[in-house]
């Protein structure tokens, strides 16, 4: 008889927890799986489970996350499970405190973002004795900017709530663009919610650095950024009309300057991600 195939109560309620995740990014959702299999593992529940079968489990809760994919693939290639699972979550543990030191030269008086990225929300708010003004694209379809707007505001951080129409203004009256990622291909496109890739053409039209601030282990090894994009969809509510609508999109790396992870600051071509992923190889993993 093989190993079960029954993911464990622990890991399942993680995985509709992610799946169910409308709000927050990519990172909430590898934490919260992280959490969930160290659980399993507490309860040594996960040494007779079928190893792929876990893997695909985890990498449906979100295909278009590529930190999930790479948790997935790390359980996928471990010998023992438990031990790929706390390599991960010791990586974690670490991981944002890395980038946000990294970011620090990249807080500038008037930044504008989009969406709610916490490694965005996380940097500015270690720094904001450097910022005069936020300002926040509200994020249509969603509105994750207020949650952004909120929690800022709550830290002290003077922040500026706007419509998505109002992009080029802050971007012309502003000093960088700081966006999160979900994903990061071996090129240094970047797959973030939509709305970010104007975002970003704007900044570059009008001469302003954007800036990704983004894990590692949002990294791609296998998947094109645009094949990522358009992997997940939701149905979204325009006034009074229901439209399915993906996510995220890319952004190419012509419209990117850097790329800041917890493992330093890449430029965003295909040399300097390709050295950053075996960083994170020997990071997360047994290899070397």
């Amino acid at each position: 008889m093989g190993p079960p195939l029954t993911i464990p109560t622990p890991v399942v309620n993680a995985i509709h927890d992610v799946v169910k995740e409308t709000r927050r990014g990519s990172w909430w959702c590898l934490k919260r799986l992280v959490e969930g299999l160290e659980e399993a593992c507490r309860l040594n529940m996960l040494a007779e489970v079928d190893r792929e079968v876990l893997a695909k489990a985890l990498e449906s809760s979100n295909p278009s996350m590529a930190a999930i994919v790479n948790l997935a693939d790390a359980v996928r290639k471990a010998t023992d499970v438990c031990s790929a699972v706390y390599r991960v979550g010791s990586y974690v543990a670490e991981a944002r405190t890395r980038l946000v030191k990294n970011a620090r030269e990249f807080v500038r008086p008037r930044i504008v973002t989009i969406s709610f990225s916490s490694a965005v929300a996380d940097t500015i708010s270690s720094y904001m004795n450097r910022v005069e003004l936020v300002w926040i694209l509200e994020s249509q379809p969603g509105g994750e900017g207020a949650d952004l707007y909120r929690y800022l505001v709550s830290k002290g951080v003077n922040a500026k709530l706007v419509p998505d129409t109002m992009a080029a203004q802050a971007v012309e009256e502003s000093d960088i663009v700081l966006v999160g990622a979900d994903a990061i291909d071996m090129n240094g496109c970047v797959v973030n919610k939509i709305g970010t890739r104007m975002l970003a053409i704007l900044a570059h039209t009008l001469g302003k650095p954007v800036v990704v601030l983004a894990e590692a282990i949002k990294i791609s090894p296998y998947r094109d950024c645009r094949d990522l994009a358009q992997a997940v969809h939701k149905r979204f509510k325009l006034g009074d009309i229901e439209v399915e609508l993906p996510i995220f999109e890319a952004v190419e790396p012509e419209y990117i300057m850097y790329i800041v992870t917890d493992l330093g600051i890449a430029i965003p071509v295909p040399i300097s991600i390709e050295g950053m992923y075996r960083e994170l190889l020997r990071a997360i993993t047994s290899s070397s």
